[in-house]
């Protein structure tokens, strides 16, 4: 790879495309920076990828070596957990998977099973990459030892997951013994709400999972039937949102967390009772410490409880309940700004001649906010679908304006 940007590079120079010329040393410097600090794998310096497969009883890792021109530039880890199977099924899927999206397909991929279906990818990945490709699985030889070097990794890297998934289980069963839980605390929901005024209500809902946090499952809610500063409203419609359209026990979570104090939590507790599901999943708060009265710990709250939850000696768990809680503000706040910055882009389009309710809808969509609205010029903008040069300099004449 380092040697085709170098031709390319020189190749540019010769037709005095000085700024393709520049651009492509640059790249060429950055590569030869790198590879002066890793170690050369292969002499024949062909590109490939090098994928092994490590599993235990709960654990499936697939490990990937990026090598480029025999030196090892990346190693990407990808784990699946309670997979049945078998390994050329899950190498197939990952080879679906992790080329679908990228960038640049080597000339060569190792893999460490014998797959039957191998001439398909082959196939498949020559139309991707327009060149041909091929998928071995060596049994001897420098490539042999490519795929074991691999293999190790792999072993060494799914023996630190297992050794990092123990740890959380054990954190997990000092949460469910200390706050006195009825469940243990498999998947955790937490909820935060965030906003300024009553304007862009939102809230944010995450979700951790054997000590994890599972982004899959994280939902966004924007306030709908509240439009004034009331977080105790805004819990509730959340929470009933939430659990009124929950359609089997399994999406339930073992513990919910809602930000707050004890206001919060009755909220919660309120919502759960209307919809019968109080005795099926424990609920707890976490309150920020009131420094003022000399509180220096976050306070945790359980139901039919006056005082919070004394967690002296048991900082592991308060420091997790407040990360969890950290990134439900995180998520919350987030979404918050990117409302506001889209409202604020909108009440901005609404007054420019030339953009009427298509244009406006095509260019919200396209940028999140003014300030990417101010970095784009106006031939990016006149080459969007539905958009021409005259909409296109009527925006750029209205930042103008804007002080």
């Amino acid at each position: 790879m380092i040697q085709k940007i170098r031709k390319d590079m020189l190749t540019a120079a010769e037709k005095q495309d000085f700024e393709k010329a520049a651009s492509l040393r640059d790249k060429f410097f950055s590569f030869q920076k790198i590879t002066e600090k890793q170690v050369v794998v292969s002499t024949d310096f062909v590109d490939r990828d090098v994928i092994s497969i490590a599993r235990d009883s709960q654990y499936s890792l697939v490990l990937v070596l990026i090598i480029r021109e025999g030196v090892v530039l990346g190693i990407h880890q990808y784990s699946l957990k309670d997979v049945i199977s078998s390994d050329s099924e899950i190498i197939g899927a990952f080879l679906r998977h992790f080329y679908a999206s990228s960038h640049y397909i080597p000339d060569e991929i190792i893999i460490p099973v014998i797959m039957e279906d191998a001439g398909f990818y082959e196939k498949w990945l020559r139309e991707l990459g327009r060149k041909k490709i091929n998928i071995i699985r060596p049994h001897r030889g420098d490539k042999a030892k490519l795929l074991h070097m691999a293999f190790k990794n792999a072993e060494n890297r799914l023996m630190e997951l297992a050794a990092d998934q123990e740890a959380k289980n054990d954190l997990l069963m000092k949460l469910h013994r200390s706050l006195k839980l009825i469940r243990y605390p498999r998947r955790i929901e937490c909820f935060d709400n965030s906003g300024i005024s009553g304007k862009q209500l939102v809230a944010g809902q995450i979700v951790y999972l054997d000590g994890h946090p599972l982004k899959s499952s994280y939902r966004r809610y924007s306030i709908k039937t509240v439009d004034t500063q009331d977080d105790y409203a805004c819990m509730e419609e959340i929470l009933t949102r939430r659990f009124k359209s929950s359609s089997s026990a399994e999406s339930f979570p073992d513990l919910l967390m809602v930000d707050g104090g004890k206001g919060q939590l009755n909220i919660a507790v309120s919502v759960l009772k209307k919809l019968g599901m109080n005795h099926r999943l424990d609920v707890i708060s976490i309150a920020k410490g009131e420094k003022k009265n000399g509180e220096a710990q976050d306070k945790i709250y359980k139901p039919e409880r006056v005082n919070p939850i004394n967690l002296m000696g048991r900082n592991d768990v308060l420091l997790f309940l407040q990360q969890v809680r950290d990134e439900a503000h995180r998520y919350s706040i987030t979404f918050h700004r990117h409302k506001r910055a889209k409202a604020s882009l909108k009440s901005f389009l609404d007054g420019i001649p030339g953009i009427g309710r298509k244009r406006k809808m095509l260019l919200l969509k396209h940028f999140p906010s003014i300030n990417d609205i101010k970095k784009a010029s106006a031939d990016e903008m006149k080459n969007l679908p539905g958009m021409n040069q005259s909409a296109a300099n009527s925006i750029r004449e209205a930042l103008s304006k804007m002080t």
